[in-house]
């Protein structure tokens, strides 16, 4: 196979001289072509080259440009001041996350101290510092558990209002409370109703367990893999009619805060 022949060879080169010329000392064997032959060109230090490398077998060209010193000098300070600024907005938004946190601790004696952090933080840091109270409120947005996740719904809706000036959203969040401080009960309805519902099912197949094995049998409903399916479709769409209102409300806390801050 031919190779590629060159205009020019720069002079000096043996595969590492060149270290301002970025991944060439990485790869051995390359060859440095100039695409000039006189004057400064030869020099490199603006011109224009071929690099011709060898790669299973097979011949190469790139064209590329040579840096200068100074430019890439330059590079590198804008790339410690970008680094430096992300840095800044990264460590803002985790002290916006752990006030959050120790605002839902204590809602009554923690709100002050949530609005001075929002207050006192720079104008470049305050949205990321908002940032990461929002995302920690956020996650906090769930179907209750237990009663006293209803507590801890409506701390979340207090710090959501310290960081969102938006009275129809808080409309919204209200609604979502009212209707889940239903949930609880309803959720312990339903599960007896379901469980009655099947009951004569499940009496029957102790009958016919019993007479197989001449002795009395009670069965836990939750050991029957029918009961189970059952329950599961019965309680899963009865869940899903409240994750809608739980799904509505973080939907638009997300819609009202962009909004709050573009």
């Amino acid at each position: 196979m031919m190779r590629p022949r060159p205009c020019g060879r720069l002079a000096g080169w043996r595969g590492g001289m060149y270290p301002h010329v970025p991944g060439l000392y990485a790869l051995r064997g390359f060859r440095l072509l100039s695409g000039y032959g006189e004057g400064e060109n030869a020099r490199g230090l603006k011109a224009p080259f071929l690099l011709a490398f060898r790669l299973f077998g097979r011949y190469f060209i790139v064209m590329g440009k040579i840096k200068t010193a100074l430019e890439i000098a330059l590079e590198r300070t804008e790339s410690i001041k970008s680094d430096k600024a992300a840095i800044e907005q990264f460590e803002a938004k985790q002290t916006g996350k752990r006030l959050a946190n120790s605002f839902l601790e204590n809602p009554d004696k923690s709100a002050k101290l949530l609005e001075d952090a929002i207050k006192n933080a720079s104008k470049e840091q305050r949205t990321s510092v908002k940032e990461g109270m929002f995302e920690v409120f956020l996650s906090r947005i769930t179907l209750p558990s237990v009663q006293e996740d209803e507590a801890h719904l409506h701390a979340v809706g207090k710090g959501l209002q310290i960081i969102i000036k938006n009275n129809l959203f808080h409309s919204l969040y209200r609604q979502m409370l009212d209707a889940l401080s239903r949930y609880l009960e309803e959720n312990v309805q339903y599960e007896d109703a379901v469980k009655r519902q099947y009951e004569p099912r499940l009496r029957k197949k102790e009958a016919e367990l019993s007479k197989r094995y001449g002795q009395s049998v009670k069965l836990d409903p939750f050991q029957d893999p029918e009961f189970v399916s059952f329950y599961k479709q019965n309680m899963g769409a009865f869940k899903a009619n409240y994750q809608a209102v739980v799904d509505e409300a973080r939907q638009k806390a997300v819609e009202a805060f962009k909004n709050a801050h573009t």
